[in-house]
């Protein structure tokens, strides 16, 4: 019985990759490479170039902002060192010695994408950038990436801090599962409060998918874009319909092409594929005899298992389903 049902799922499986292997309309993307994965899979849903190693720029701090969140809480006192207000880039320009909660923090590192607001965390959390960095690379070995590597918490140029488009994906897809993060990169605007009247204390969302009347996508949800010279413009996008959540990523992109190429990944997701429930957590599976033992045991399914299937491929047919 056991033999037979994994049979089943291999046939189904096999019936989506066949499918999958010859798809229609693909995106024309620009930018050098791409990806679009299902958030509730994590199964790649197109890609361009995938794999190939290449400059992250502020994308990098998606997985910044992840183990902050996942390794201090959100009204923790930071206080600015001296090593952030060199950080170089983007910046909020903290002084040393100013105190700013680990939430206003994140707020500006995701929002403004400041480079000095990386490195105050980065310190906060383990001592000093070369630590955190480790605790970055960690982390995302531990979401299942194969082809990165970070070594500071912004993504300023380094020949050693990389990854690509389909990593980035699935730390993009880890992220969006921490409520706080999802609340934080889809905001818009933001105050953060500064001692300082003159300081800078407004933030305006970079992420044109949110907010824009000409480059908005409808359902966008986050999540990071970034830029230098070395890496070009990129983004980590995310867009939710009908219950369906996807992440995009761009890299080394151009111009409006950017915001053009995200909508074409995110538009070619939904348009083509579709979930489907194949088994049911709870439900028995199979009835099955234990060595030396007088009975047998049901084989119970943990939980659901959903796989994304060609909206107009092969029939699908569901191998448990609840009474």
């Amino acid at each position: 019985m056991l033999k037979k049902l994994f049979s089943i799922v291999v046939l189904f499986l096999s019936i989506f990759s066949f499918a999958s292997g010859s798809r229609a309309g693909e995106p024309e993307i620009v930018g050098e490479a791409a990806a679009v994965i299902d958030a509730r899979t994590g199964k790649l849903l197109y890609g361009k170039e995938e794999h190939k190693r290449m400059y992250p720029a502020s994308t990098t701090k998606v997985l910044t902002a992840l183990v902050a969140m996942e390794r201090a809480r959100l009204d923790d006192v930071v206080t600015i060192g001296p090593n952030p207000i060199t950080a170089g880039g983007t910046s909020m320009w903290f002084v040393e010695g100013e105190r700013l909660t680990m939430e206003e923090l994140l707020y500006a590192l995701m929002l403004n994408s400041a480079n000095d607001a990386g490195v105050a965390i980065a310190e906060h959390i383990a001592g000093s950038v070369e630590n955190f960095a480790e605790l970055s690379n960690k982390r995302a070995k531990e979401i299942g990436t194969g082809d990165t590597h970070f070594t500071n918490p912004h993504g300023m140029p380094d020949e050693n801090h990389y990854s690509t488009a389909y990593d980035l994906a699935l730390i993009g897809r880890e992220a969006m599962k921490n409520k706080d993060l999802r609340k934080i990169v889809a905001t818009i605007h933001h105050e953060v409060p500064r001692t300082d009247p003159e300081a800078q204390k407004y933030l305006f969302n970079h992420n044109k998918l949110l907010w824009s009347r000409i480059y908005g996508y409808k359902g966008a949800t986050g999540v990071k874009t970034g830029y230098t010279v070395e890496a070009g413009q990129c983004i980590i996008a995310s867009a939710e319909r009908d219950g369906r959540e996807l992440i995009a990523v761009v890299l080394r992109s151009e111009g409006s092409n950017l915001w053009t190429d995200a909508a074409k990944l995110l538009d070619y997701g939904f348009a083509n594929y579709t979930n489907r429930q194949l088994i049911y957590g709870g439900n028995v599976m199979a009835n099955l005899p234990v060595k030396y033992g007088k009975t047998k045991v049901d084989l119970v399914a943990d939980e659901d298992f959903f796989t994304p299937f060609p909206s107009k491929g092969p029939a699908v047919y569901k191998l448990s389903q609840n009474p």
